[in-house]
């Protein structure tokens, strides 16, 4: 052992030259050297990740005289004492060059741990995203089990692995799979309190419903634990998240449900008003009926408008794209660099620029392209909610003075103002809160996803305090992100930035 120590040390200092020069000078076989543990010199080097040194060993080894190429191979795959191959170890360092460089010399890629843990397994523990869309890439499937029939997404699940969960989900594995114990990733996931795992999950459609092998849904485990926050989000939905009041957490299947909702609030209340009270203050009837009228074609509008989704662009890998960018600038599901202030739209399936918040009132994202349309309709609402509000007080405190369209008695017109009087006063509420925080967001130049994205810290936006005009101008107008797909990301090199916009002209995405 001694006489092979300068190896190691040389291995651990990454001497390349002095190691070549070393190995030449001695002139025997490499593959049969092992540390005190019982680490071939490829385990060494994997653990020290010394990329330029595996290389130089392996071609050390095939030109040997008669050194057989399936020994080197033998030898690239050998295991260490606790079971181990050189490409496991690669694996567990997240290291893409080195296990790109091991695949090349012929690495088993299929070879498990003891513990049956594949490839993609050990990437999904170790959250590491770009080994997992490469591996997706090169024909490992996502559906593998290990002993104990876990694929690698409930590892993910179950290790907080949010962005190998993302692309994994993306890679379609099953996300209601269960293993021997009968836990689905989802169980996993509340098992080990991983909140933003869950959330991610149940967006993604997992069946809350499943029962483990002790006859546990995830609920109920979060029960055990006193999750409270898992148990708020894995509760059945109520009234508010049908009615477009509270966001859903699972799979949106677009319905026009929330907007038809909606739409007959302000047209009946429209019409009663006009019908039996329009007499008692006809100048707020009028401006109640323009602001009405006004917001129910804003609506029309902001359904059929397209709030700025991003385009797939062509001939791009997942696996580059992760290699290349931080796993936070990255969409596995649309397979795009993202654009600064956007997001994923889980709803819609798509992303959007400028992501503000999906909207089930007009079943529609709002984003760079309608963000001041829609700030102008919930405006022209609030007004509306608020009109409709005085002239029911109108109605109680006065008489008319003449007929209204409709000729019918005082006690009509009271009955008509009090049940619109009660919707109006119902909305107004959550009218308001969109009102103010549009208008917050406005002036700060903030969208909602950022001011209520937990520790967002996020690329592009900038909370200006100095000149609200400006920010209004620049929420409203979309005015610094015209050139949003083309931006550059300050944690983005120019010239990574220059080959991924060459890749989209090529494609003619942009």
């Amino acid at each position: 052992m001694s006489e092979f120590q300068p190896i190691f040390q040389y291995i651990v200092e990454g001497r390349t030259r002095d190691l070549e020069a070393l190995i030449r000078q001695l002139q025997k076989p490499l593959r049969f050297i092992k540390d005190t543990t019982g680490y071939t010199l490829i385990h060494f080097a994997v653990l020290n990740e010394k990329e330029e040194i595996i290389n130089l060993l392996v071609q050390h080894e095939k030109g040997l005289p008669g050194t057989p190429a399936n020994e080197v191979t033998d030898w690239v795959n050998s295991l260490s004492p606790d079971g181990y191959t050189a490409f496991h170890l690669a694996i567990s360092k997240g290291n893409f060059s080195i296990v790109k460089l091991l695949t090349l010399l012929g690495a088993d890629v299929d070879i498990k741990t003891p513990l049956g843990l594949g490839s993609l397994h050990l990437a999904a523990q170790g959250d590491f995203a770009h080994l997992i869309s490469y591996f997706s890439e090169i024909g490992l499937s996502v559906m593998e089990c290990d002993s104990k029939g876990g694929t690698p997404l409930h590892w993910a699940a179950y290790m907080g692995a949010y962005y190998a969960t993302s692309v994994l989900m993306a890679l379609q594995a099953p996300i209601n799979c269960q293993d021997h114990d009968g836990h689905t990733p989802l169980h996993l996931a509340v098992l080990s309190a991983n909140n933003r795992v869950v959330r991610l999950l149940l967006l993604k459609g997992a069946d809350r419903a499943i029962k483990d092998s002790r006859d546990r849904t995830p609920m109920e485990i979060a029960k055990e634990n006193q999750s409270n926050e898992l148990i708020d989000m894995l509760k059945p939905e109520g009234i508010l998240e049908k009615t477009g009041y509270r966001p859903l957490l699972k799979p949106y299947k677009r319905t026009a449900f929330p907007f038809y909702f909606v739409l007959c609030l302000i047209i009946v209340t429209l019409a009663l008003i006009i019908l039996f009270c329009v007499q008692y203050n006809y100048y707020l009837s009028y401006f109640f009926t323009a602001t009405s009228v006004s917001a129910i074609l804003l609506m029309i509008f902001l359904v059929n408008s397209n709030p700025g989704y991003i385009t797939r662009p062509k001939g791009i890998k997942l696996s580059y794209l992760y290699q290349t960018y931080k796993y936070s600038e990255i969409c596995p599901d649309c397979v795009i660099l993202r654009p600064a202030r956007s997001r994923h739209c889980h709803y819609c399936d798509k992303c959007v620029q400028k992501f503000d918040h999906h909207c089930q009132w007009v079943n529609n994202c709002i984003g760079a392209r309608n963000l001041g349309w829609f700030y102008s309709f919930i405006s022209l609402l609030w007004l509306s909610v608020g009109l409709s509000i005085a002239i029911s007080i109108e109605v109680f405190i006065g008489h008319e003075t003449d007929r209204g369209i409709e000729d019918s008695p005082y006690e009509i017109s009271l009955i008509v103002a009090s049940f619109t009087g009660f919707l109006s006063v119902l909305t107004l509420v959550p009218v308001s809160y969109l009102f103010i925080t549009h208008t917050k967001n406005f002036c700060e130049n903030q969208t909602t996803s950022e001011r209520f994205s937990k520790g967002s810290k996020f690329r592009g936006g900038k909370k200006e305090k100095s000149c609200f005009v400006k920010n209004c101008y620049s929420m409203c107008c979309n005015k610094e992100d015209d050139h949003s797909s083309k931006s550059s990301i300050v944690t983005t090199s120019s010239k990574q930035m220059d080959d991924y916009h060459m890749i989209l002209e090529e494609s003619g995405t942009k």
